[in-house]
């Protein structure tokens, strides 16, 4: 019965222990690479401008406009590019998505993720992303030529991937 006493302790630190925002936990990330101080500020500007999903709704050009108009903080489309992909490496996966497809991929593609799936899975999401969004699996699984074994695996893959990555923290915090 030990592991039932440290079940419940995690348990209990995630429920009233992890008062930590969303936006903090990013920025402890962000903390973790050498960044000069506008790249700091630009990052910042970035978790801040995330949704509640954990979504980043704007695309560089407008980020770079509106740093400038209200922040003083002139930067161009590919510098605000290089810290879309530094964040988008920050936990959770997915984080810093433009889109739903960009997100699942995000996820798919972490370095930690060790499934033996996960190719599979990826190509999905790059080859028939409008028929598995639509939940069309049956032409999904004709037109990657999947056993039904594989479509199986690839398919409980892709289910168990974290739509709205922003949600783990907002739900967390908001009670």
């Amino acid at each position: 019965d030990r592991y039932s006493n440290q079940d419940n302790a995690d348990y209990e630190e995630m429920v009233y222990g992890d008062t930590t925002s969303f936006y903090d936990k990013l920025k402890e990330q962000m903390d973790m690479h050498i960044l000069s101080d506008k790249e700091k500020e630009i990052m910042e500007y970035l978790i801040g401008s995330l949704d509640g999903d954990g979504f980043l709704r704007k695309d560089a050009l407008t980020i770079a406009d509106e740093l400038a108009i209200y922040h003083n903080i002139y930067t161009d489309v590919p510098e605000v590019e290089k810290l879309i992909c530094l964040l988008q490496t920050f936990e959770p996966r997915g984080v810093g998505a433009r889109t739903l497809q960009e997100c699942l991929r995000l996820q798919l593609t972490d370095p930690d993720n060790h499934s033996p799936w996960r190719k599979d899975a990826l190509a999905v999401i790059d080859e028939c992303y409008r028929e598995f969004a639509a939940n069309h699996w049956e032409e999904v699984v004709r037109r990657m030529g999947f056993s039904d074994e594989q479509a199986s695996h690839v398919r409980h893959e892709l289910l168990h991937l974290n739509p709205a990555p922003g949600r783990v923290f907002s739900e967390s915090t908001m009670q």
